[in-house]
């Protein structure tokens, strides 16, 4: 129903969707009337108003879907999560589901909770927005000292964090890689003390760099 808490007139018709899916809604808009999707939002509630038991009772049902849409808009102006904040609860739910896999399960029921929000957070980017790169969101996200850098000799990606490799730390890493690093590339981590580029002043102070 994000259409709905983006787009919402008191004077539009809401209707069900007759094609939906389970995160981004496909609607038909026009001037006067819009079809959305209900079913991220409130499954049981839509489900039940057009099983075959209702059907038969209701004389117009997309009359009842909009007077119900309008009200569910109105109360969710009150008091509600946006729909942001509903993906984000239902990837919580999958990640502790192991949905992402056994290990990411594990790892994630390892972190704190603002950690957990962190990393939702950008989950519901990767969903929501049209582009394919989110590791360095995630880690500038859960580490405010971070860079990438790339040795093509090599072809490897080198990692800056500029915290103590902790076991708290290392797996906060090892879960950002694996839900957003492409598996074919190489990427060291290094912590704590930067190392040191050539050619790039600012990398190359004594005794303030590490060699790797």
């Amino acid at each position: 129903m994000a259409y709905i808490w983006e787009n919402y007139t008191a004077d539009k018709v809401f209707v069900t969707g007759k094609k939906i899916c389970p995160y981004m809604e496909i609607f038909y808009d026009s001037i006067n009337r819009a079809e959305v999707n209900p079913l991220l939002r409130f499954p049981e509630l839509f489900e039940l108003l057009h099983s075959e038991e209702l059907d038969a009772t209701i004389d117009n049902l997309d009359a009842c879907d909009n007077i119900l849409f309008h009200y569910l808009a109105q109360m969710d102006k009150c008091k509600g999560m946006n729909y942001r904040q509903r993906i984000i609860e239902s990837l919580r739910e999958e990640m502790a589901a192991g949905y992402f896999g056994d290990m990411e399960r594990k790892r994630w029921s390892e972190l704190d909770f603002y950690d957990k929000d962190k990393v939702l957070y950008v989950l519901t980017d990767r969903l929501l927005c049209d582009r394919n790169c989110f590791f360095m969101e995630a880690i500038n996200r859960l580490f405010e000292l971070s860079s990438l850098c790339y040795e093509e000799k090599t072809d490897t990606y080198y990692l800056y964090l500029g915290v103590l490799k902790s076991a708290y730390n290392l797996n906060k890493f090892e879960l950002i890689k694996s839900l957003f690093w492409p598996v074919k590339k190489k990427i060291v981590p290094v912590w704590t003390v930067h190392y040191g580029i050539i050619g790039v002043t600012d990398t190359m102070r004594i005794d303030s760099i590490q060699i790797i």
